[in-house]
Formats: structure tokens, sequence, C-alpha cells
């Protein structure tokens, strides 16, 4: 085991391993499959497979463990850690004078919306404390995620998904946000400020096919159908925007975070359903082996808004 960054420099240095098998090592560990890692290489799984064990008798000790899928070992999660940050700097180096401000770009999926709230304020204060640091806001179903971050398509997510991906994305509690129903101000029950499972049985729900929509729904939709008629969902393919624009033309429902209110749409109100569990928790989610400069600038934020990982976080207030 190795105890620090130097006695993995001198083993690196010896000879004994090459950057090639680190860098399968690391893929293996990121896609959870030495056969999909063989094929994003473009080399053959035998040969990924052969070499990583190498590795492992050259380490003395298993990386992986391969009982039930492939997912590495406590020991391999040090060894890929120091692995990562050695690739890391030698991507680094091989850039500098050319493209140095692709480090600088920080890709960030975002669930929620962010004109107020906890989110607003984490943004607002990474653009402040980093202004150089270019952010692409995604947004995307929460079924993707994981594989959008093992692949680096995503530096990290704050999302209501709370990962268990074989000790590969780490992930901390940022804040607590309510779901909320919104309805036309025209509707029959715009009159009224809480709504019950009753009120809105056998309504049509409109759901938007990216971003955080069918998961609130599939959250919901066992409270909703018990003991009452089952919603009608009708899935959209459009923005945020678009989708309270047809809540409002159609007199449909749709199911938002509180957050969703500063949109101020026009015609559309926001009513909470009473009786619901309606409290969803928003995590940071990120990749272990992801050493983006951007990335680290983006945690430090978030330890500086929220505080350290105490377990304790905040509720969007009503």
């Amino acid at each position: 085991m190795f105890q620090d960054q130097t006695n993995f420099r001198r083993f690196l240095v010896s000879g004994r391993i090459s950057l090639i098998t680190l860098a399968e090592a690391l893929t293996v560990a990121e896609l959870g499959s030495f056969r999909e890692a063989a094929s994003a290489l473009n080399v053959m799984p035998s040969t990924v497979s052969t070499r990583i064990s190498r590795l492992e008798d050259t380490l003395g000790y298993r990386l992986f463990d391969r009982q039930r899928g492939v997912r590495p070992t406590l020991q391999g999660h040090v060894f890929l850690d120091f692995a990562e940050h050695a690739l890391s700097l030698i991507a680094q180096a091989a850039t500098t004078g050319e493209n140095v401000h692709r480090t600088n770009v920080l890709h960030i999926a975002l669930q929620s919306a962010t004109t107020s709230g906890p989110q607003a304020r984490l943004m607002e204060q990474f653009s402040l404390s980093c202004p150089d640091v270019f952010l692409i806001p995604e947004e995307m179903s929460p079924h993707d995620l994981a594989g959008c971050l093992r692949k680096r398509k995503l530096d990290i997510a704050l999302t209501p998904w709370a990962p268990d991906e074989r000790g590969i994305i780490l992930s901390r509690a940022l804040w607590h946000e309510d779901m909320m129903v919104a309805l036309s101000d025209h509707d029959a029950l715009a009159h009224r400020a809480t709504l019950t499972r009753e009120d809105v049985a056998g309504r049509t729900f409109l759901v938007r096919a990216e971003g955080i929509g069918p998961s609130l729904m599939e959250r919901l939709l066992p409270w909703l159908t018990e003991g009452s008629l089952a919603p009608r969902v009708e899935e959209l393919r459009a923005g945020r925007d678009t989708l309270l624009l047809s809540v409002a033309r159609n007199r449909a429902l749709a199911l938002v975070m509180r957050g969703t209110r500063d949109l101020h749409a026009p015609g559309v109100v926001f009513r909470t359903l009473h009786g619901c569990p309606t409290i969803i928790t928003f995590h940071a989610a990120w990749s272990r082996y992801n050493n983006s400069p951007a990335l680290r600038a983006f945690l430090k934020t978030v330890k500086t808004v929220f505080g350290p990982d105490s377990g304790f976080v905040p509720t969007l207030e009503p």
C-alpha cells in the first residue's frame, strides 16, 4: 500500500508499472467493466485483463473485486487515486501552451431552477471566486448522470439522485427542497392554498423528458395512486419554460421544485401537496478520479457556502 505520492512516484519510475496499464485500470474503475473499458480504449478485453492482473501481481494485492461485477477494492481506491493524479499531471503538462484554457471549464448538471435559493447562492459565489472558470450548465435525466460523471462528460451534478456507484461517484448532501404542483391560474383548484391527493386524482400531469421531471413523478406516483384514480402522464420534449406555458394553456398539472416559482411564468400558480412526501434532498455528485482544477475549485466553494460535510443540510424557505 502506498502511503504518500513520493512512494508512488518511486514505484512508477522503477519501470515496474506502465502508463498504459494505469490508464486501463482507471478506465475499468470508471466504467465498472473490463469489456466496456476495452471498447472505450479500442483494445482487446483479454489484453486489458492480462495487463491489470500482472499489475496486481506486481503490487501484491487486488485492485478490483470481481465477484459481483467489477469494483475497486479499498487498496485499489488508494492506488487509483495516486494513478489518476499522476496521469492528470502528465495531461496538464502535455497541454501547456496549447489550449490551456480548457482546464478552466466546468461541466455541471443542474436539476433545479437557479434564480434563487441555495443553488443560486452557490453558483454566484463560485462565479465571484473563480471568474476565469467557464461554466457549462447541462440538464439531463438522473438515470444518465452516473455514466456521464464516470466518463467525464460531466464534472459535477447538483441533483436529488443519491449515488451508489461502486465507490467511484462521491457525493455530499447540500440542501432540502420540496416539490410543488404547477397549475393554470384559471384552474378550478387555483383558489386553494394547498392541494390534496383527491384534488389531483385522475388529472393530467405534464412531465419533461429531460431533467428531473420523470424522477419526481416516479417518486410521487405510489402516493398519488394510493386509493385514488391514477393520474394521466404526458411526456414533453421541451424546456422548463415551455412546460409551464403548456400547463397554463392546457390546464394540466406539473410537478416542479419550489425554486421554479421564481421563474414567474405568466398564467401559472404553484401549490403545495398536503400529506405528501415531497421533501427532496439535493446532492453534489462527482467522480473520485476527476482531478480537474475547476472541479476542485467548485468543491472548495461548496464547502465555503454549505460548510463542512456534517450531515446537516439547509431547507429552502417557503
